[in-house]
């Protein structure tokens, strides 16, 4: 089932289409919902060239209230994913001939400034097709967790902020992530394997196997990330999603080289939750290293996908 309620998307000379992912959350609740709007709210009328389209994956129906002028709101009905949320709002920003999608989770704290901001990183690169990624530098407790250089061995955390062009290959979460429509399109929309979990990895991985750049803006967000300090507080069914996410890109995007290296983490990380007391998630670790090291060279992609996508079980999905 989808319901979409619609309030003044009219605007042909939009740039950007905002997507907001809701999970179990009103809209007057995200912190992503309410700051959008107060950044909405400090461009001057004639010069917002925003659109904010929510994607609630909360299960069964959900009534946002009125919605502010230019916001669209749809409500799946299930826990559809990231993945599928994105690649709807790929095929709003075709409807409204917006070129950037502008990718949010619900708890995102977007600073007053943030939009007009980003509106004049963007303009400043439109012409450069090779520029397909604006990224802020993003804050989870005090503490820089993206983006991150991506090095052989894992994500590195940069000496300094960083800021500009990025020749080398960076990873950022999605929040608060600008990225061309065109581009994702040219790979064939957001990948459905990664439903949930790594789509960030693999879309950062396409911009650097395609040639692509990416630039890291001057804005600070604010965003909790549930899945910072997993090993003492995520549940089983959650760990699961991201092992199977992570497992796949692993497999399927890295080099054959990195493969023992990263079992070897595995290992290491089996052990650190069995004497912190998750045996659970310890036992799922040892399961996947024993499937990966008997087929070391299969892409388990496929694998990762959810085979209830849509079930409930899976918390945090808008995380």
């Amino acid at each position: 089932m989808v319901e979409e309620r619609l309030a003044g998307l009219n605007d042909s000379a939009s740039v950007i289409l905002a997507t907001i992912v809701l999970y179990r959350m009103q809209f007057g609740e995200s912190a992503a919902c309410k700051s959008i709007q107060q950044a909405v709210s400090n461009i001057a009328p004639k010069q917002n060239r925003t659109r904010v389209f929510i994607f609630d994956n909360t299960p069964g129906t959900s009534d946002p209230g009125p919605l502010p002028e230019g916001m669209q709101y749809e409500a799946s009905g299930q826990n559809a994913g990231l993945a599928e949320a994105y690649n709807r709002a790929l095929d709003k920003a075709q409807q409204l001939r917006c070129p950037w999608l502008l990718l949010l989770d619900q708890d995102t704290v977007l600073p007053e400034n943030f939009l007009e901001s980003l509106l004049g990183k963007l303009k400043e690169h439109e012409a450069n097709t090779e520029i397909v990624a604006v990224v802020p530098i993003v804050r989870s407790g005090g503490v820089v967790v993206s983006p991150k250089r991506v090095g052989f061995l894992g994500l590195n955390t940069f000496a300094e902020n960083p800021q500009g062009i990025q020749d080398a290959e960076i990873a950022s979460i999605n929040s608060g992530t600008a990225i061309r429509c065109d581009f994702v399109r040219s790979i064939g929309g957001f990948n459905r394997a990664y439903w949930l979990d790594y789509l960030d990895h693999w879309l950062f991985r396409q911009i650097y196997a395609t040639g692509k750049k990416a630039v890291v803006s001057n804005c600070f967000l604010e965003h909790s990330l549930s899945v910072q300090d997993y090993r003492r507080n995520i549940s089983l069914t959650r760990y699961r999603s991201i092992l199977a996410g992570e497992s796949a890109f692993m497999t399927t995007h890295k080099s054959k080289l990195q493969i023992p290296f990263y079992l070897l983490r595995l290992v290491a990380r089996s052990i650190k939750l069995a004497i912190q007391g998750q045996p659970d998630l310890a036992l799922l670790t040892v399961k996947m290293i024993a499937k990966i090291a008997r087929h070391p060279t299969r892409s388990l992609e496929e694998a990762a996908m959810s085979p209830d996508p849509v079930s409930d079980q899976i918390e945090d999905a808008a995380s």
